[in-house]
This record gives structure tokens, sequence and C-alpha cells, in this order.
């Protein structure tokens, strides 16, 4: 999505140039709730509660991110911003 302008303009066809910003951030959005929520649940049936909750605490503002790019119209700010704090986590 950081570079969708620019692929748009040389023909490169990335899965926001074929579905639309809109379709794309809702799919992302969609993968990363699932993705967090079945990997919590899977830290917790491995170790215990607390690791599958601390999973989903540290992970969380992914999704706020992901939303404040739908807020923001798809601004390159605030693509720029969740691109740079998606880091932090780690």
């Amino acid at each position: 999505m950081r570079d969708y302008e620019g692929d748009k303009k040389m023909g490169i066809n990335t899965v926001p140039v074929v579905y639309g910003l809109n379709k794309t951030l809702d799919i992302t959005y969609k993968m990363t709730k699932y993705s967090i929520v079945f990997n919590s649940i899977w830290l917790m049936s491995l170790f215990d509660f607390y690791s599958g909750v601390l999973f989903m605490i540290i992970l969380t503002p992914l999704l706020h991110y992901l939303k404040a790019i739908h807020i923001s119209n798809y601004s390159k700010e605030s693509i720029r911003k969740a691109s740079g704090a998606t880091n932090i986590p780690l």
C-alpha cells in the first residue's frame, strides 16, 4: 500500500492495484486480527494463559494503525507512520 501510486503508474499488478486500497486494507485487517487471536490461543495451549494474553496485548496496536490508515484516507503520512511503528514490538 505504501507504493500504490508508483505500482499503478508502472503497471505492476500488486494486491492494492488489483483489488483497490479499501479491499486490501479490509483483507489485511481481518488477516491480522485472526492471526493475533489464533496465535494467542495457540500460545495459551502451548504455554500458559498469560503468554497468549501478552502476545495479544503486544500486537493489538497493529490493528489500530490499520484503522488509522483507513480513517486518514490512505495518506502517505499515515502509511509511513504505521510502517515505522509496526517495528516497535520487535
